[in-house]
């Protein structure tokens, strides 16, 4: 699946190793990531990572088991060490790094505790440590948690753009029907048009659960489904509504306490 605002970026980057063709990461905006579950911003992260090192942006430095390295940015109060945040990522780049060095290439920031903190002290100095090392080669990609862009986001996109270029991505509900299609595609299953209808009410009513966890719950979903159609119905190239509400799980245990199904 490759979203429309992933593919915004990868233009952008792309004039830009035209632009600067030396060096292009120093000059690239950085993605910023809203979506309910940090796997969403993985899969986001991960393709931006392949993308990036497929396309020389910057090169691969050093073996990596992913395409990105993930670090959780924990509120630091600024009553605490202001620079709690700088020593956090800098321990953790230096023992992905191992004896190459401190790791370079994207990272993957989480900083949903810092909602509602933007503009405070340590947040800044956060910031400006990572413009500084992105001229080094480590790349942030900011992730927050979120259902929707609200004020609160709209200060993290003020704070990230007062030290970088930045492109926002937005992945919602929309995206993880995609997702579910893609993976499907993948296992040689199609699907009919009542029954792409069914199955985007499916993944609208699952995202509302505490228990989903994004595009990894629909990886499992899909393997699942392509289990029991095997098992329980042969190989079907074409399924229809009827057959995927026998095969698919129960939304409605996945749902919130007292969610309308």
């Amino acid at each position: 699946m490759k979203k429309d605002d992933i593919l915004t970026i990868e233009k952008r980057w792309m004039t830009m190793k035209k632009r600067y063709p030396v060096d292009t990461f120093m000059n690239i905006p950085v993605p910023v990531i809203y979506s309910q579950a940090v796997e969403d911003a993985g899969h986001v992260a991960d393709e931006l990572g392949c993308f990036m090192y497929e396309e020389k942006i910057i090169l691969q430095a050093m073996p990596c088991r992913s395409q990105y390295l993930f670090h959780f940015a924990a509120y630091s109060p600024q009553d605490e060490n202001p620079l709690q945040g700088i020593m956090d990522l800098y321990g953790h780049a230096r023992r992905a790094g191992d004896y190459h060095g401190s790791y370079k290439g994207p990272v993957l920031i989480d900083v949903t505790g810092w909602k509602g903190h933007y503009h405070e002290e340590p947040f800044a100095t956060f910031l400006a440590y990572l413009s500084d090392r992105q001229k080094e080669g480590l790349i942030p990609f900011f992730y927050m948690n979120c259902k929707d862009y609200d004020p609160e986001t709209r200060d993290l996109d003020a704070a990230v753009s007062a030290y970088f270029r930045s492109a926002r991505i937005v992945f919602e509900s929309a995206d993880l029907y995609d997702c579910m299609i893609s993976e499907l595609t993948k296992k040689g299953i199609g699907i009919d048009r009542r029954a792409s209808f069914y199955l985007e009410r499916y993944v609208h009513k699952i995202s509302r659960s505490d228990s989903f966890h994004g595009t990894d719950s629909i990886r499992r979903i899909c393997e699942g489904l392509a289990h029991k159609s095997k098992t329980s119905v042969g190989n079907v190239a074409v399924m229809d509504s009827s057959l995927l509400n026998d095969l698919l799980p129960d939304p409605g245990c996945l749902l919130y306490p007292g969610a309308d199904s």
